[in-house]
């Protein structure tokens, strides 16, 4: 039976983040065995080109969008991912395939593509709208955290924070955060550095003097599975709300989170209403009095309900994102 072609049409580098990216890979991973599928981009990073080629997934580098439009085979499925891909450029797409899926993290969106996949946790804004698919259910994760999922690491100690602010960290979140914590007299910290952030683990380790420098473990250009074993050998985390947040889900370590653009406060708020996550809110503002008062209050008190809210919640992830693509003409 010849496989269904499926284009991934995503960018991603030190300006864009590369969220979408690792989005994307995972979703290739999920579908790789049951479709065709071209992963297409202008702007790539170099450690997802060899994840693409590990995984055997064809890499298609176009120069501009008409360049990808021409390669559209008929009947084949488009998913799109990226702000840059409004409803003008949706409209556009259309003349060359109906067969077109959005991924989207944004409320309030307007859409003009087949089925859309919105990871905003909004669910009230499109409970009228058949085509729009909503939840944890549709999120795409990373092969390591999809396999055996609820780890549930119960530890009572919390010595050992896992730090990592995505892929270029460009607010310098990663050197606040460690500073605070050499403050609190943390001896061991697992920090992991983005593949677009500016400064190297040696580069990184000067901004802290020698006498503290032995108590951080950098790490940079990480596969997903070296990422999985640093966090399940922390005591707990401190990342924003993004998709290393949902990744740290299937662990169940505790997680200190707040947000520093936009499209990751719709999120905070779930897993805030959920009780699921520490939070500190805006992590631009007054952070580092957030985030002291809340490994004050995770020391002082038992998070055993924290865990087991995690391990519920982390059944969800995914399950539905096979299904949903293979009765895509349903």
């Amino acid at each position: 039976m010849i496989k269904k072609i499926i284009y991934i049409r995503v960018d991603g580098d030190k300006k864009i983040g590369l969220g979408h990216l690792i989005r994307c890979i995972a979703l290739t991973e999920i579908l790789k065995n049951y479709f065709n599928i071209f992963f297409v981009s202008k702007k790539i990073t170099k450690n997802v080109t060899i994840e693409l080629k590990n995984n055997k997934i064809k890499l298609c580098k176009i120069k501009n969008e008409e360049d990808f439009f021409t390669k559209i085979q008929p009947n084949s499925i488009v998913v799109l991912d990226g702000y840059k891909f409004n409803i003008n450029y949706q409209k556009k797409l259309k003349k060359y395939t109906k067969n077109t899926i959005i991924l989207d993290d944004r409320a309030n969106i307007s859409y003009d593509t087949k089925k859309v996949i919105n990871f905003s946790f909004k669910k009230n804004l499109f409970a009228l709208k058949k085509n729009i698919y909503t939840g944890l259910e549709y999120f795409p994760i990373r092969a390591p955290f999809r396999i055996n999922k609820n780890i549930f690491l119960k530890k009572n100690k919390k010595e050992i924070p896992f730090v990592c602010f995505g892929g270029s960290d460009s607010y310098n979140l990663t050197k606040l955060t460690v500073k605070i914590l050499l403050k609190l007299k943390f001896k061991k910290i697992n920090v992991v550095l983005g593949e677009q952030h500016k400064e190297s683990v040696d580069k990184f380790k000067k901004n802290f003097s020698s006498s503290y420098v032995k108590h951080i473990n950098v790490h940079k250009h990480l596969t997903a599975s070296d990422i999985k074993l640093i966090m399940m050998n922390s005591d707990f985390a401190i990342v924003p709300a993004s998709t290393i947040l949902i990744e740290l889900f299937t662990i169940g370590i505790p997680i200190i989170t707040g947000y520093y653009v936009q499209n990751q406060k719709n999120s905070l708020n779930y897993f805030i209403k959920k009780k699921l996550v520490l939070s500190c809110g805006n992590m631009l503002n007054g952070y580092d009095k957030k985030l002291k008062k809340n490994i004050k209050k995770l020391k002082k008190n038992n998070q055993i309900n924290f865990f087991k809210k995690q391990k519920i919640f982390t059944k969800k992830i995914s399950s539905k994102l096979l299904n949903f693509f293979l009765k895509f003409d349903e």
